[in-house]
Protein backbone atom coordinates (compact mmCIF):
# COMPACT_ATOMS: atom_id res chain seq x y z
CA UNK A 1 0.00 0.00 0.00
CA UNK A 2 2.22 3.05 -1.52
CA UNK A 3 -0.20 5.90 -1.03
CA UNK A 4 -1.03 4.92 2.47
CA UNK A 5 -0.18 7.73 5.08
CA UNK A 6 1.54 6.29 8.69
CA UNK A 7 -0.50 7.61 11.22
CA UNK A 8 1.54 8.98 14.52
CA UNK A 9 1.09 11.19 17.69
CA UNK A 10 3.27 13.65 15.95
CA UNK A 11 0.62 13.66 12.66
CA UNK A 12 -2.21 13.81 14.52
CA UNK A 13 -0.99 16.58 16.71
CA UNK A 14 -0.27 18.95 14.00
CA UNK A 15 -3.82 18.21 12.44
CA UNK A 16 -5.27 19.51 15.46
CA UNK A 17 -3.14 22.57 15.94
CA UNK A 18 -4.10 23.68 12.21
CA UNK A 19 -7.61 22.99 12.77
CA UNK A 20 -7.75 24.79 15.81
CA UNK A 21 -5.66 28.14 14.02
CA UNK A 22 -7.60 31.19 14.37
CA UNK A 23 -6.55 34.28 12.51
CA UNK A 24 -7.34 37.58 13.90
CA UNK A 25 -7.24 41.46 12.69
CA UNK A 26 -7.31 43.96 15.10
CA UNK A 27 -5.41 46.75 16.55
CA UNK A 28 -2.94 46.20 19.48
CA UNK A 29 -4.94 47.99 22.60
CA UNK A 30 -1.84 48.07 24.97
CA UNK A 31 1.72 47.83 24.45
CA UNK A 32 2.94 44.19 25.43
CA UNK A 33 4.19 43.44 29.07
CA UNK A 34 6.94 41.12 28.77
CA UNK A 35 7.95 38.63 31.78
CA UNK A 36 10.62 35.77 32.42
CA UNK A 37 9.34 32.91 34.77
CA UNK A 38 10.90 31.03 37.11
CA UNK A 39 11.29 28.35 34.48
CA UNK A 40 13.35 30.55 32.45
CA UNK A 41 10.32 30.99 29.99
CA UNK A 42 9.66 34.46 28.43
CA UNK A 43 5.90 35.22 28.05
CA UNK A 44 4.02 38.45 26.69
CA UNK A 45 1.21 39.52 27.10
CA UNK A 46 -1.42 42.56 25.20
CA UNK A 47 -5.07 43.29 24.95
CA UNK A 48 -6.18 43.40 21.04
CA UNK A 49 -9.27 45.81 19.61
CA UNK A 50 -11.56 43.36 17.79
CA UNK A 51 -15.19 44.24 16.21
CA UNK A 52 -18.12 41.47 15.68
CA UNK A 53 -20.75 42.07 13.25
CA UNK A 54 -24.12 40.70 13.60
CA UNK A 55 -26.97 41.06 11.01
CA UNK A 56 -30.41 41.34 13.21
CA UNK A 57 -33.54 39.42 11.68
CA UNK A 58 -34.96 42.84 10.39
CA UNK A 59 -31.84 43.20 8.54
CA UNK A 60 -29.88 46.22 10.69
CA UNK A 61 -25.96 45.69 11.60
CA UNK A 62 -24.76 45.55 14.40
CA UNK A 63 -20.82 46.40 15.60
CA UNK A 64 -19.56 45.23 18.78
CA UNK A 65 -16.06 45.83 20.17
CA UNK A 66 -14.34 42.77 21.43
CA UNK A 67 -10.94 42.70 23.58
CA UNK A 68 -9.17 40.05 22.88
CA UNK A 69 -5.86 38.88 25.35
CA UNK A 70 -3.24 38.14 22.95
CA UNK A 71 -0.23 35.73 25.13
CA UNK A 72 2.99 34.58 23.13
CA UNK A 73 5.94 32.50 24.46
CA UNK A 74 9.62 32.50 23.71
CA UNK A 75 11.13 34.12 20.83
CA UNK A 76 7.17 35.00 19.44
CA UNK A 77 6.62 36.94 23.22
CA UNK A 78 10.25 38.68 22.65
CA UNK A 79 8.86 39.46 18.77
CA UNK A 80 6.02 41.32 20.36
CA UNK A 81 7.23 43.40 22.77
CA UNK A 82 9.86 44.52 20.34
CA UNK A 83 7.57 45.62 17.26
CA UNK A 84 3.74 46.10 18.91
CA UNK A 85 2.67 49.26 20.05
CA UNK A 86 -0.36 50.35 20.97
CA UNK A 87 -2.43 51.31 17.37
CA UNK A 88 -0.31 49.14 15.78
CA UNK A 89 -3.09 46.82 13.02
CA UNK A 90 -2.41 43.12 13.55
CA UNK A 91 -3.24 40.44 11.64
CA UNK A 92 -1.87 37.01 13.73
CA UNK A 93 -2.53 33.54 13.96
CA UNK A 94 -3.47 31.97 17.22
CA UNK A 95 -4.48 29.02 19.27
CA UNK A 96 -7.70 30.02 21.54
CA UNK A 97 -7.71 28.73 24.93
CA UNK A 98 -9.71 28.52 28.05
CA UNK A 99 -8.30 27.90 31.35
CA UNK A 100 -8.90 28.25 34.93
CA UNK A 101 -6.39 29.30 37.74
CA UNK A 102 -6.41 30.26 41.22
CA UNK A 103 -5.38 33.93 41.96
CA UNK A 104 -3.19 35.28 45.04
CA UNK A 105 -6.18 35.51 46.69
CA UNK A 106 -7.32 31.97 46.61
CA UNK A 107 -10.41 32.87 44.65
CA UNK A 108 -10.78 30.43 41.17
CA UNK A 109 -10.60 32.49 37.60
CA UNK A 110 -11.26 32.24 34.68
CA UNK A 111 -9.27 33.27 31.07
CA UNK A 112 -9.97 33.10 27.37
CA UNK A 113 -7.02 33.89 25.78
CA UNK A 114 -5.38 33.34 22.29
CA UNK A 115 -1.91 32.12 22.24
CA UNK A 116 0.04 33.73 19.70
CA UNK A 117 1.48 31.29 17.21
CA UNK A 118 3.03 33.69 14.55
CA UNK A 119 2.29 37.27 13.27
CA UNK A 120 1.00 36.97 9.46
CA UNK A 121 0.75 41.07 9.17
CA UNK A 122 1.24 44.57 10.39
CA UNK A 123 1.21 47.35 9.61
CA UNK A 124 4.52 49.88 9.58
CA UNK A 125 4.14 52.87 12.18
CA UNK A 126 4.62 55.10 8.84
CA UNK A 127 1.28 54.20 6.56
CA UNK A 128 3.25 51.74 4.24
CA UNK A 129 2.46 48.02 4.77
CA UNK A 130 5.25 45.31 6.51
CA UNK A 131 4.57 41.94 5.76
CA UNK A 132 6.06 39.21 7.70
CA UNK A 133 6.93 35.10 6.57
CA UNK A 134 8.26 32.33 8.74
CA UNK A 135 8.36 31.77 12.39
CA UNK A 136 8.53 35.14 14.42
Amino acid sequence: MKNQIEITDNNIQALVRESASVKIAGTVSTAPELRVLASGKTMATCLMLTFETAVADNGVETRRKVWRQLVAWGKTAEFLKRNFSAGRKVIVDCTERNRSYVDANGKERHAHEFLVNRVLHMSAEKKTALRLSGDC
